[in-house]
């Protein structure tokens, strides 16, 4: 009879893989930035 957890649950869900989905961009975007910054500084040795 408890209808209040349900939609709770469900946003707390939806919040979740929200930040999940956003974190794991950001970590694409820098993981990708530092690998473009790797390779110019090995070309700037080079």
């Amino acid at each position: 009879m408890n209808f209040d957890i349900l939609p709770q649950t469900v946003t707390l869900l939806v919040v979740g893989m929200i930040v999940l989905f956003v974190f794991m961009g950001a970590l694409f975007v820098l993981i990708h930035l530092f690998v473009a910054l790797g390779r110019k500084f090995s070309k700037k040795k080079a």
